[in-house]
């Protein structure tokens, strides 16, 4: 452990790791689209969202199916000799689906009643979560590359200490993994079109443009970590980004 003191002209020369961002979105808004523009990159796909877009997937053949197999895609990634600057994670939903089945299946001989009851399966589907987590910052710091991970919109608690609680968009996870990929994540975007309600009908008025909203809102859970910082919205384009980025990315 280095316990040197640092001035302002030692950190000239430290540069800061390629960020984690989260993409959280609903479905066909364009996220994995636009995470596939990232520099070199390669998708660890769960489901088949990818499968129409020629850039490097793992496995080769199909989306991983199961959870041992996701995590030795993860390490194979950390430790073998290749030319990727972006590992995309597509998605993360999936994944914490396939720790489920694996610890039901693992801890409670396949009976998922088991598992739900008093709820004491989400013990050890979280501490699988966390190895996953572990396994893709383990990526970014020893390969120093990108990690983009997209995930699925839905509706999580939210309280309130001067009145009711209310709903609030983020991750479709269970809501303590939502919360650890919340927290290690440097920034999270929500994509989403601009709408407003008209005669109780939605309205489009982002004039059918796609945007990556980073601001944290009553109704989302978005935010970007110091050092990491972006504008309250972005069109949801990766060459957008990338012109906020500058020289943060691993290009």
């Amino acid at each position: 452990m280095d316990l040197t003191i640092q001035t302002e002209k030692d950190l000239e020369s430290i540069k800061v790791p390629p960020p984690i961002l989260t993409l959280v979105g609903g479905p066909k808004i364009g996220k994995t689209s636009m995470a596939s523009k990232f520099p070199s990159p390669i998708i660890l796909w769960t489901e088949r969202g990818a499968a129409g877009l020629k850039v490097p997937k793992l496995p080769v053949d199909g989306p991983v199916s199961d959870w041992t197999m996701l995590l030795k895609c993860v390490n194979l990634i950390r430790t073998e000799k290749h030319d990727r600057k972006t590992l995309v994670l597509d998605t993360v939903d999936i994944a914490q689906k396939l720790a489920m089945t694996h610890v039901i299946n693992e801890k409670y001989k396949g009976d998922a009643a088991t598992f739900e009851a008093y709820k004491q399966g989400y013990v050890p589907l979280r501490n699988e979560f966390r190895r996953l987590l572990k396994g893709l910052g383990q990526v970014r710091d020893q390969r120093n590359m990108n990690i983009v991970v997209i995930t699925h919109q839905t509706h999580h608690k939210g309280a309130s200490v001067h009145g009711e609680d209310y709903k609030v968009q983020g991750g479709n996870l269970e809501k303590e993994c939502w919360e650890m990929l919340r927290d290690w994540s440097d920034q999270i975007g929500f994509a989403a079109v601009k709408i407003r309600a008209v005669d109780k009908k939605a309205q489009d008025v982002g004039g059918n443009k796609r945007y990556l909203f980073f601001d944290d809102h009553p109704g989302r859970m978005a935010g970007c970590r110091a050092g990491y910082e972006l504008p309250p919205e972005i069109l949801l384009d990766f060459n957008d980004y990338a012109k906020h980025m500058k020289d943060k990315l691993n290009a």
